[in-house]
């Protein structure tokens, strides 16, 4: 069952909980499958929901199938298992939304100083220049003087 799609990996999961049902010692499978398509963080902004055996109810008077196959995936993974990835969630979510906070004050504070300093930054930039030409400028004046005294001193050189 080394599945690469969701598709296949509940078929392999379907298989394996028809596998134990049918076997006389009804052992756990040593094989999980996992889903290896990447989870987009982005797509949901509140925190992971943290079901559990007891807040999700199936009717299984209409579905029995069903009632049976969430047994049976609830066997699969230890309830403590369980319990500590919900956990490690709650902390990463709480981490995550810190840290989301942080940036957030960060990149109002910098909007803040950007707006500030922007008039002096242009302000600083025009006064240089002006420098740059008002340099190029005596540079220039400086060479036509040099031009002119070579031309009326020549043996100076």
């Amino acid at each position: 069952c080394a599945s690469r799609s969701w598709a296949s990996a509940r078929l392999c999961v379907t298989t394996h909980a028809s596998r134990r049902m049918s076997s006389p010692d009804n052992a756990p499978e040593a094989e999980v499958p996992t889903p290896q398509d990447p989870v987009d963080p982005s797509s949901s902004p509140s925190p992971p929901s943290l079901l559990t055996s007891e807040s999700v109810s199936l009717p299984s008077s209409e579905h029995p199938a069903t009632a049976a196959f969430s047994a049976d995936i609830e066997s699969l993974v230890p309830a403590a298992t369980i319990a500590q990835l919900l956990e490690a969630q709650a902390s990463t979510y709480a981490r995550f939304k810190e840290a989301n906070h942080t940036l957030a004050s960060f990149n109002e504070f910098s909007s803040l100083m950007y707006s500030t300093l922007t008039p002096e930054f242009d302000k600083h930039t025009k006064n240089l220049k002006e420098m740059k030409k008002d340099l190029d400028t005596v540079f220039r004046r400086i060479r036509n003087l040099q031009s002119v005294l070579k031309h009326k001193y020549p043996e100076a050189e």
